[in-house]
């Protein structure tokens, strides 16, 4: 062989490999500027579109967290008045219950009279029977309300000037005597004020504010002083004619908001909750005068109308309904 023709061809293969490397490294080249021109593409959309999407979501993040905030205020004050509604029905329950227990007593009171009478006019058909005096109703109202034990006290003389006009000024009860209020296995309420163990042990397990300072007033004062005082002592502007009360003992009041005071300690409650349910003391004290006294006007039209024939066939019958009532509840009570 021609040893120049292998120099050419040489030549021309390592000219052809150049040539191809150059064209391979041109093409990396080109490839490298359309990646770097991807990635700046790509980069100013990163830049742009994220913020708008950022903010957007941190809009409704602030929405969502500001009606968050409503919804737990919304929900705190509609807890607090399910609280308070709770204590309204715990409270009509104990009261409700207590209006029953005195209506099922008044009518078997009313129905063993009842019989007296029936047996008396039976026994004296010729003989007319003499007019009642007025104070009859006042006496049984004292006995039909007084069906809750209660603690004797010295009722306050009447004034002899009834029909003159009184100063607008609390009137003085007679101060009862201090023997009274003192007993050999006594509950200290505090204010120099004790009542029975056995009576303090019913009364605290009364449950709700309102029954049990009406239980405790009635325990400490009983129903026959109670009608007969007024818890401020000022004569009433809704009655025109009515009189003026003695107020009830203040020392008596002090002990009834003690013991309010440390029955709910007790139970875990904060010094300014106790302190605005102990405002709502002289309220329940009225409420209760009122109630008895408002028994006492029930009584008395009662035996009003008794004799009305009508009157008197509509109260028979619903006597027989209570009196079936009250052996229903002793015989279930024995078994």
């Amino acid at each position: 062989m021609n040893p120049s023709c292998d120099n050419t061809n040489d030549k021309k293969k390592k000219k052809a490999a150049v040539q191809s490397i150059q064209k391979r490294k041109n093409l990396m080249d080109i490839l490298k500027e359309k990646k770097k021109v991807i990635q700046t593409s790509f980069e100013s959309r990163e830049e742009h579109v994220p913020m708008a999407v950022h903010k957007e979501l941190q809009d409704k993040y602030y929405n969502l967290k500001k009606r968050m905030r409503e919804e737990e205020m919304a929900n705190e004050e509609n807890g607090k008045k399910i609280k308070c509604l709770k204590e309204e029905k715990r409270d009509m329950k104990a009261e409700l219950q207590q209006l029953r227990w005195l209506n099922l007593n008044l009518q078997e009171e009313l129905f063993q009279k009842k019989k007296i009478t029936q047996n008396e006019t039976s026994s004296a058909v010729h003989t007319p029977l003499p007019q009642q005096p007025f104070h009859g109703p006042e006496k049984l109202a004292e006995e039909q309300t007084d069906m809750i034990p209660k603690i004797k006290r010295k009722e306050p003389q009447p004034s002899s000037a009834g029909h003159t006009q009184l100063p607008q000024q609390p009137v003085l009860g007679p101060e009862e005597p201090e023997e009274e209020l003192r007993h050999s296995d006594g509950k200290d309420l505090g204010y120099g004020v004790m009542i029975p163990t056995k009576k303090w042990d019913i009364v605290r397990r009364v449950e709700g504010d309102s029954k049990f300072c009406k239980s405790l007033a009635v325990v400490i004062w009983g129903t026959t002083v109670l009608k007969q005082r007024s818890v401020t002592g000022m004569k009433c502007n809704a009655k025109k004619a009515a009189e003026a009360k003695p107020p009830l003992t203040p020392e008596k009041v002090s002990a009834i908001k003690e013991c309010l005071s440390q029955k709910l300690k007790e139970r875990g409650h904060t010094s300014e909750e106790i302190n605005k349910r102990l405002l709502s003391v002289r309220k329940y004290l009225a409420e209760k005068i009122s109630d008895i006294n408002w028994i006492k006007t029930v009584i008395g039209k009662y035996l009003h109308n008794l004799h009305k024939p009508v009157v008197r066939v509509i109260f028979f019958f619903i006597e027989i309904y209570i009196s079936i009532i009250i052996i229903i509840n002793k015989l279930s009570m024995d078994v």
